[in-house]
């Protein structure tokens, strides 16, 4: 049943992707990315979101059968501090940069940008200053019940949907190295502080779960400083 669920999520969400898009319409496609980020700050929000840090479990799909347990930990400053941590086995990986510099070992710094720009397109539909990125609204019909944009940069690519009601980021569809359409979605938004933050993230691909992300504490702007981001 989970195979089957998988692959019709994958199917809708990859027919948006690859369906015959209309006519470019960037100012439109920046409104309903402005309307999503107001959906998720919402009026009693933090006059300015500087940071974030979410913690929480983790699973990983290790295959379609089997899947290992941890702990992750997701620290942002804004607009260019970000580091992510997880904890499986006794063994810890730490993944992100710090402004220029990158925290991953052996990582390679547009891939680590490209996971910074999907989780904040995600997570608060925000945009970072860098890379530049493009929008264009894709114009479809079908699916009533969402809005679909596409957002483009050097290095970057991905389609972006949101509820065609609440506004609020729903999923990010894009080519990974496991194939085309793979889906990273945003779910079980809860209040914190006035912005509607997703408890749960999954990222999978049409035949299993790449991994989960299950955050039990969420914060909106804790005290994070350069220290907080280290090797």
């Amino acid at each position: 049943m989970t195979r089957v669920v998988l692959g019709l999520l994958i199917a809708v969400t990859t027919a948006q992707t690859k369906a015959p898009a209309a006519q470019p319409a960037a100012g439109s496609a920046r409104d309903e990315l402005g309307r999503a980020r107001i959906a998720v700050l919402g009026p009693h929000a933090p006059d300015g979101l500087r940071s974030l840090r979410l913690r929480g479990r983790l699973r990983v799909g290790i295959s379609r059968e089997e899947a290992v347990d941890g702990l992750v930990d997701v620290r942002v400053l804004l607009p260019d501090r970000f580091l992510r941590v997880d904890a499986v086995n006794g063994s810890e990986r730490r993944s992100g940069f710090r402004g220029r510099t990158l925290l991953t070992p052996g990582g390679d710094a547009t891939a680590e940008h490209a996971s910074f720009v999907r989780l904040m397109l995600g997570l608060i539909a925000f945009a970072p200053p860098e890379p530049k990125l493009a929008f264009e609204s894709t114009g479809e019909p079908a699916f009533a019940d969402t809005i679909a944009i596409d957002v483009a940069a050097s290095g970057f690519a991905a389609r972006m949907v949101f509820d065609s009601t609440s506004h609020v980021p729903l999923r990010l569809v894009y080519d990974s190295r496991y194939g085309a359409g793979t889906v990273m979605s945003f779910a079980n938004r809860r209040d914190v502080d006035g912005v509607q933050l997703p408890s749960r993230v999954t990222t999978l691909i049409a035949d299993r779960v790449l991994e989960t992300l299950m955050f039990d504490e969420m914060q909106v702007n804790p005290d994070l400083h350069d220290t907080d981001f280290s090797r």
